[in-house]
């Protein structure tokens, strides 16, 4: 027995190993680990020095990953863009958001790394399995080939991520993946750069604004179906249920995530390529409108996020350092930026329609952070009374966004989320919400737009793509342009084809994700 196990020990752990960290980079379990175990088994056989170097560092890039794979799946270009454009606050309320069985699948893929590394270390150099060395070999340069990349024949759909012959094989597709998801994202980010210096063309046919004053805006992390205003029994938006408005029932964004999805909704795309000169403050500029940005979701002087890299194209822009906070606790409300709205108002000329885009924080996790008010109503567990907390907290900003801009004569007010949520560890007393490539309610978000003729609150229940977003937003400022067409009314009860949503894997109908309904009090 002794002598089975100091022979087989190692392979055995490889094996589990192999199984372990397939699981925990997010892969599913299949036949196809077992070409993970050929691959390492046969690299210890081939040369045990550089076995031990590239098993060690990939011990590490999955135990860091696990708890991420955990939550939120393969890594793909969603996850890639938060990580470059997030800052060092928010990457702190995602450690903390991490939970505990998250950091159990990271400590699972440790120990069965430590065990491999530790088994080897035990086999003496004059020890060798002559055999089948040369057979495992063999399989581990097979299945090494086998899993071999080769990019979509399909060019055109630049936003794809390449095609892999086995999607499963965890730890090389891994690899693969990060440097697919990396080249992808630095195409988009210095495509999204040239809008710096390269001209929006738009063709303006006409500009026929209704308003004075326009304000959009853009919130953060709120599921349509934790509002009142869509018939939640607790009352989290007791403004915009009792607003006089239009409210789309059925808005989706195009991505579950700030990144993927406001690079969407703010540019004109068609196909899923982007088109990154064009976009909505190009668009209100070329129309004529006055144009301000104001946000809560700092950027670096370089302006490092989706929305920033439009937001500098503004006229004015500002965005609110949170670490520059004055109430001392290394957060920043989103109400400061109604002061700031405030004194562009003031500063304002009459003889020009102007827009002004404010984009909060909102419902970002970690939410009780977000909180200025203690929660006034307890629900399912501390994380959700605050999620709902926050989302009165962004009403109570619009009510007191319309008092503001009612004396400068007429608006028209826009609110919609950038993406919305799902579930987590949803069944327990510690159940939460986070992104989700999966779940509908991830991509179902509120949007209601409030002005100043309206009286009486209409709602819409036709379907409507975030992916259409810059052509509403046309509509919404009474611009015609050229390339703005599409087949049906925006705001209307027209009907449209099938609803499609980025999934940071492709384009999918949103008719193929999961229900993941809200939770009732």
């Amino acid at each position: 027995m002794k002598v089975f196990f100091q022979k087989y020990s190692l392979p055995l752990l490889i094996i589990v190993f192999s199984l372990v960290s397939n699981f925990g980079l997010g892969y599913l379990v299949s036949v196809y680990t077992l070409a993970m175990f050929f691959f390492w088994y046969g690299l210890f056989l081939l040369n045990k020095k550089l076995f031990n170097v590239l098993f060690l560092m990939n011990l590490i890039v999955c135990v860091l990953f696990a708890p991420i794979a955990y939550l939120y799946g393969r890594i793909n270009i969603g996850l890639i863009a938060s990580l470059f454009e997030t800052n060092l606050h928010e990457s702190t309320e995602f450690i903390n958001l991490i939970t505990w069985k998250a950091w159990i699948t990271s400590l699972l893929v440790f120990i069965s790394g430590f065990s491999v590394i530790y088994a080897g270390r035990r086999i003496t150099k004059n020890y060798s399995f002559p055999k089948h060395k040369y057979i495992v070999i063999v399989f581990s340069v097979f299945f090494l080939l086998f899993t071999l990349h080769k990019p979509t024949t399909n060019t055109l759909k630049r936003h794809q991520p390449f095609k892999l012959v086995n999607t499963e094989v965890g730890n090389i597709n891994f690899y693969f993946r990060i440097l697919q998801a990396l080249d992808q994202y630095y195409d988009e980010r210095i495509q999204s750069k040239q809008i710096l210096s390269d001209k929006p063309v738009w063709e303006i046919i006409s500009s026929r604004p209704k308003y004075q004053n326009y304000v959009l805006v853009i919130g953060e992390s709120m599921r349509a179906d934790y509002t009142s205003l869509y018939g939640f029994p607790i009352d989290t938006t007791p403004y915009l249920r009792k607003s006089n408005g239009l409210a789309l029932d059925e808005f989706i964004a195009p991505a579950p995530n700030t990144q993927t999805s406001l690079t969407r909704m703010l540019h004109l795309t068609q196909d899923d390529i982007v088109s990154y000169p064009n976009n909505i403050i190009s668009l209100a500029k070329a129309a004529g409108f006055k144009t301000y940005w104001l946000s809560t979701q700092p950027t670096s002087d370089d302006a490092d996020t989706a929305a920033a890299r439009v937001g500098i194209q503004a006229d004015y822009s500002h965005f609110y350092d949170p670490n520059s906070s004055r109430d001392g606790k290394n957060s920043i409300s989103d109400f400061i930026l109604l002061d700031g709205l405030a004194e562009q108002l003031k500063q304002m000329k009459n003889t020009q329609n102007s827009l002004f885009v404010l984009h909060i924080n909102g419902s970002h996790p970690d939410f009780c952070k977000r909180l200025i008010q203690p929660v006034s109503e307890r629900f399912k567990s501390e994380k959700m009374s605050c999620y709902l907390e926050t989302l009165k907290q962004t009403d109570q900003l619009l009510q007191r966004l319309e008092a503001e801009i009612k004396s400068y004569g007429s608006y028209s007010i826009m609110y919609l989320s950038d993406h919305g949520l799902a579930h987590i560890d949803k069944n327990t007393d510690h159940v939460s919400l986070l992104n989700s490539t999966k779940d509908k309610q991830a991509y179902h978000v509120p949007f209601i737009r409030i002005s100043s003729d309206d009286m009486q609150q209409v709602h819409l229940k036709a379907r409507r793509s975030g992916f259409d977003f810059i052509y509403a937003f046309s509509e919404w400022l009474g611009i015609d342009e050229k390339k703005l067409k599409l087949p049906y009314r925006f705001f209307s009860e027209d009907k449209v084809d099938s609803v499609k949503i980025f999934n940071w894997e492709g384009v999918v109908p949103y008719e193929t994700l999961y229900d993941d309904p809200a939770l009732q009090p």
